[in-house]
């Protein structure tokens, strides 16, 4: 849906509410747009930046198998000055000194341009 949205707004992404996505946080995880939880932070549109900056968490509430409580699942935007425009999106997972969460949604690292992996605290 942003990549939908960056298309038609040109140099902009937009916030959950402007790009019709919402996530209501759960007894798992807790969602996060920036530091707003549940994307209740209003519909705005704001210019791609030229460094990543933080745009969606998911924060486990509970420890998940191997992956510890309060890991992070991150997602990034900034603007792909490369072939194409549009945005670029940077994915990480924290979990913790012995956290193993990348294997619960293996997927997830697809939306970056280069591998993710635990990234431990």
């Amino acid at each position: 849906m942003q990549d939908a949205y960056v298309s038609e707004a040109g140099e902009y992404y937009g916030s959950w509410a402007m790009i019709g996505y919402t996530m209501k946080s759960t007894t798992n995880f807790k969602f996060l747009e920036g530091t707003t939880e549940n994307g209740v932070a209003g519909a705005t549109s704001t210019q791609l930046p030229q460094e990543a900056v933080l745009t969606w968490s998911a924060k486990s509430n509970a420890a998940l198998n191997d992956c510890n409580a309060n890991s992070l699942w991150n997602l990034s935007v900034k603007k792909n000055t490369g072939n194409g425009a549009g945005a670029l999106y940077e994915a990480a997972i924290t979990g913790g000194s012995k956290g193993k969460c990348v294997i619960l949604t293996p997927s997830f690292g697809k939306l970056s341009a280069t591998a993710v992996a635990d990234v431990n605290k």
